[in-house]
């Protein structure tokens, strides 16, 4: 799938939150240091899972994509289609600091590279990692 999982690369920027909207819904991605997490809230409140306590992941993604019209009817109208293949920017939340990313994806069955500014590979905390696909900038 592309990712690579380690210790935090150099650099970076200390962050304790990090938000991202979407014409129907703001996220905001808050850093816990007691969890070792990112907490999910949105709408400004806390993500709730199923079975009971607040959304989590230790790395989170924001991967700006372009967002196009999709061709697919869902309920009527046309949904946003985000366009995964191609390279572009991203940023890497993870341990309380956000890094500078590049993404890239040749073809729809391959997996997506995360690097570095530098060209690195971008190192991701051990468990789960969510990809959060964002307009580009």
């Amino acid at each position: 799938m592309g990712f690579q999982f380690g210790a935090a690369p150099a650099g970076g920027r200390a962050t304790q939150s990090f938000p991202v909207s979407y014409a129907a819904a703001a996220f905001t991605f808050s850093w816990s240091a007691r969890d070792g997490s990112w907490l999910v809230s949105m709408d400004g409140k806390p993500a709730r899972a199923a079975e009971g306590g607040q959304l989590s992941a230790p790395t989170v993604v924001i991967q700006h994509t372009k967002v196009r019209t999709s061709r697919f009817l869902e309920a009527g109208s046309r949904p946003p289609y985000a366009e995964t293949t191609g390279s572009g920017t991203a940023v890497v939340l993870r341990g309380g600091r956000a890094y500078d990313s590049h993404w890239s994806r040749s073809d729809p069955d391959s997996g997506t590279t995360f690097t570095t500014t530098s060209g690195q590979p971008m190192t991701f905390a051990r468990g789960p990692v969510w990809i959060v696909l964002a307009a580009g900038k």
